[in-house]
């Protein structure tokens, strides 16, 4: 039952996930709980193999922008100092692909930085959950709503497309201070565009 499964993990923490491999974790407290005996005393990290993982009151600044949902470590980072990485995601742009849990949609969603957050001006990139089944994604960006809203695949707001194999972070152009910026994102499949919504992020 579950009152002798809590009773036991309380009393006796050894027994649980001794076999595990913990490895490359990050967290502002990792450890393997405090037994019932010995409070406040904590039991170190469970598992067979117990690897590169990070414990810190600091850990949210060794990630790129969390409030936005820019996990990526930071280079030159705690998460990146060791022989492997910490946390599921590459550092700055070595990636092609940024994963973003969720089901896609006909269109895309999801942006990063979240829309009408605020992010550092030396942003250097955006990310999205591209559209289901997608063959193509169509990247349109600047100062003005209703231009990036209207914008053709003609017109000045257009950036550049995507592939479906090539990821889904786009470049993005210097950024200035104090600025409010909109993109949207169009998919393109099997011919057929969905126009994405317009997002938004100051800086």
């Amino acid at each position: 039952c579950s009152l002798c499964v809590l009773y036991r993990f309380w009393w006796y923490l050894d027994i649980f996930n001794t076999h595990s491999t913990t490895i490359n974790n990050g967290a502002t407290q990792a450890d393997g709980g405090v037994h019932a005996e010995e409070w406040p005393k904590k039991w170190p990290l469970p598992g067979e193999v117990v690897e590169n993982n990070y414990s810190g009151e600091d850990v949210l600044e060794q990630i790129v922008d969390p409030d936005n949902w820019d996990f990526r470590p930071i280079m030159g980072g705690a998460f990146t100092e060791g022989e492997h990485l910490i946390g599921p995601y590459l550092p700055g742009n070595e990636a092609k692909t940024y994963w973003i849990p969720g089901r896609k949609l006909f269109k895309t969603s999801t942006p990063v930085p979240v829309s009408g957050g605020t992010t550092m001006s030396d942003r250097d990139v955006v990310m999205f959950l591209g559209g289901f089944k997608a063959d193509k994604h169509h990247f349109y960006f600047g100062m003005d709503k209703i231009k990036v809203e209207e914008a053709t695949l003609h017109d000045e707001e257009y950036q550049y497309t995507l592939d479906e194999e090539e990821g889904n972070i786009l470049s993005l152009p210097t950024l200035k201070e104090g600025s409010q910026y909109f993109w949207r994102v169009d998919v393109q499949t099997q011919g057929t565009i969905y126009k994405g919504d317009v997002w938004n992020f100051y800086t």
